[in-house]
């Protein structure tokens, strides 16, 4: 008993006043409620955020319509996710075809009206119909396109953009090949 008395009177003698018992008491009341409602918005953060980068998506070649030309050449969007993406948009960016008589085209973007899909589950592909936007012919000597995806991820009001950049080889044969470039 005599330790007590005496830190009181060290705390009184520093200016601190006796130990407040009922404060520490309604610190942690208080504190726990609002320790599980920071926890919960954290993990519904982290959720938000899982659901919005976990939508993975792929863009290949999957026909050609024109053979001898790169812009004749028809792409597939696939969702490889497990979630469905909503409000899919796909955009035929043509960054640059070049010519074999040294012009070309570049800089502009077609959006065509079957490039739309309201929902593609996991696993589905829509196509993306680059091949009407532009008819180079047999005369195109290279060509770079970027892919331009606009959706909504499942279960979040926002939507969300990625790119896909592709070039085009020429083979021996005169078709083209396409490949990704890297971002």
């Amino acid at each position: 008993m005599g330790k007590k008395r005496g830190q009181k009177r060290e705390r009184s003698k520093a200016g601190l006043g006796p130990t407040p018992r009922g404060k520490r008491r309604t610190r942690k009341i208080l504190s726990r409620p609002m320790q599980t409602v920071l926890g919960v918005l954290t993990f519904l953060s982290a959720l938000e955020g899982a659901l919005t980068f976990i939508p993975r998506l792929s863009v290949a070649p999957v026909a050609s319509i024109r053979v001898h030309d790169p812009m004749g050449t028809v792409f597939s969007l696939t969702n490889n996710g497990i979630l469905p993406i909503h409000d899919v948009q796909a955009l035929c960016g043509i960054d640059r075809v070049k010519t074999t008589g040294g012009g070309g085209i570049s800089g502009i973007a077609f959006e065509m009206p079957e490039s739309h899909a309201d929902v593609l589950l996991p696993t589905d592909s829509m196509t993306v119909p680059c091949a009407h936007a532009v008819n180079m012919g047999a005369g195109a000597a290279s060509a770079e396109i970027t892919i331009h995806i606009t959706y909504r991820p499942d279960l979040v009001p926002w939507h969300r953009e990625i790119d896909f950049p592709l070039e085009a080889e020429k083979a021996d044969d005169g078709t083209w090949l396409w490949k990704h470039k890297p971002k």
